[in-house]
């Protein structure tokens, strides 16, 4: 107690962000960054404490939905303002602090300076937020640039709260902090996946209180898919490398329960980035683990990852595992399959005939995005410019593949340093394998099977976030944050 009332007395004689940051120190503002992403991983859970308040209420579905759009996006506005705050603080303290370094006078010697000190993924990604500001000023709508459209509020500042999630993650240096946000996340997912099955089985009548259907608190179930792309393969990573044993119990049984409720979800491109992600993660962790004394029950865990993945897969391609929308494992991959022999055969044919199908649909939109991009490959057309351009016949604002996306928005310059930084990123890593810690094993298996999913769908502003801090956590590597 004496000592929170010394550093309160401490914080209030500060009068400046330099002296704010050196009373706090490196320590508790780590615990701060800490503490945020705890809080972004929980904004689910808040959410469906809001659902059950208001399947209470006696207005309209239609009413309920849009209150549940609007509590969720003042969730997540609020939090993203903490946190680009918070992240604009520490990184003025950081300067502030270092800034007795002998550096040039010149502004522009300085910047220069800066910039050389950065990551190439820092550096292209800090560009490309850049580049995106100045494609902001010649969108044809620029208050929906800057602010958003009203369902996936992605202007340009959602991508300054990006930029400011991914900064500070790479600010969580601690393996324990790691391992307890990954745990969070994970919790929160099992029970987003309960939910999930309960409310498409309409148990406990939780169809009447989460209304998309097998979508539990998000808008539309790609949505939870891409959630789920991420949650799945950071369980699993825990699982294949946490040795408590009642822990490992709660894994087992939260990887199978997310593996249903992505079946009964049923969005099939997230399906296969989980696929990818659990291919990428045995082999990541087959070479990982070639020298460590626990190599065995590392395989062991693999092999019970493989048993719970290929089981759930055969179930509902049996279909014992039902949903109502009809949808199973054997329906998905016919209508794959019908629609690569549909592209393979008539490429053009196809991807005007089935503009709202779920295979060669996807094709038209990045038929048509490819177009756009280059009509514009310099500037593109400012962020949530898609649906504006092609006009009212069209009902969606994406390309669904988001590096396609980015190329729409903010033209080749932006779609390239984005995809700059990931590739630069993935083979840094690499190189490093044999030495990395088990976390950034973990995080980069979410970015795998995200990145995967995301070939086939668009970014929100409340699932990002999970994609940008586990980019973040691979990007500091072995708390080595000298280059952030």
């Amino acid at each position: 107690m004496e000592k929170t009332t010394t550093l309160y007395a401490q914080l209030k004689e500060c009068k400046t962000i330099k002296e704010l940051y050196q009373v706090l120190g490196e320590e508790r503002l780590e615990k701060g960054v800490f503490l945020l992403l705890c809080a972004w991983a929980l904004v689910p859970i808040a959410s469906v404490f809001s659902h059950f308040f208001w399947s209470f209420r006696t207005e309209s579905l239609t009413f309920r939905e849009a209150v549940f759009q609007m509590d969720y996006w003042e969730i997540v506005q609020y939090l993203g303002l903490l946190t680009f705050t918070y992240a604009v603080i520490y990184l003025y303290g950081k300067l502030a602090v270092f800034k007795k370094q002998s550096l040039p006078k010149n502004f522009t010697e300085q910047l220069f300076q800066a910039l050389k000190t950065l990551s190439p993924w820092n550096r292209a990604l800090l560009l490309m937020l850049f580049w995106a500001c100045v494609c902001t000023c010649f969108s044809a709508d620029i208050r929906t640039s800057i602010f958003g459209s009203e369902y996936r509020h992605e202007g340009i500042l959602m991508y300054f709260v990006y930029c400011a999630i991914f900064f500070l993650a790479q600010h969580v240096k601690k393996k324990n902090y790691r391992i307890l946000y990954f745990r969070i996340f994970s919790i929160v997912a099992t029970v987003l996946a309960i939910i999930c099955v309960l409310q498409d089985y309409n148990l406990f009548g939780l169809s009447n209180v989460f209304i998309a259907p097998w979508a539990t608190v998000f808008f539309h179930f790609n949505h939870l898919g891409y959630y789920f792309s991420l949650s799945i393969l950071c369980t699993i990573g825990l699982f294949v490398l946490d040795d408590t044993a009642w822990w490992r119990v709660f894994y087992v049984i939260s990887i199978y329960l997310q593996f249903w409720g992505i079946l009964v979800n049923s969005t099939f491109a997230s399906y296969l980035g989980i696929c990818v992600g659990v291919i990428a993660v045995t082999v990541l962790f087959s070479i990982w683990s070639k020298n460590r004394t626990d190599r065995k029950q590392i395989m062991q865990n693999l092999w019970i990852v493989w048993i719970l993945f290929l089981g759930t897969m055969f179930m509902s391609y049996m279909d014992w595992i039902p949903s109502s929308s009809g949808e199973n494992m054997r329906v998905n991959s016919e209508r794959m399959f019908a629609d690569l022999y549909a592209i393979i055969m008539n490429i053009e044919k196809a991807a005007e005939a089935g503009y709202d199908g779920a295979g060669h649909g996807r094709l038209y939109y990045w038929v048509t995005g490819v177009k756009m991009l280059l009509l514009s490959p310099i500037v593109g057309y400012g962020p949530e410019m898609y649906h504006s351009v092609l006009g009212p016949t069209m009902w969606t604002n994406r390309v669904d593949l988001e590096i396609l996306q980015y190329g729409v928005f903010f033209g080749f310059p932006g779609m390239l340093l984005y995809v700059f930084s990931l590739v630069s990123l993935a083979y840094t890593r690499m190189k490093q394998l044999i030495q990395l810690s088990p976390t950034v094993l973990i995080a980069g298996g979410c970015v795998i099977s995200y990145m995967v999913s995301s070939c086939f769908g668009n970014s929100m502003f409340y699932t990002a976030p999970y994609f940008w801090i586990v980019l973040g956590i691979v990007a500091a590597g072995n708390y080595d944050i000298k280059s952030v």
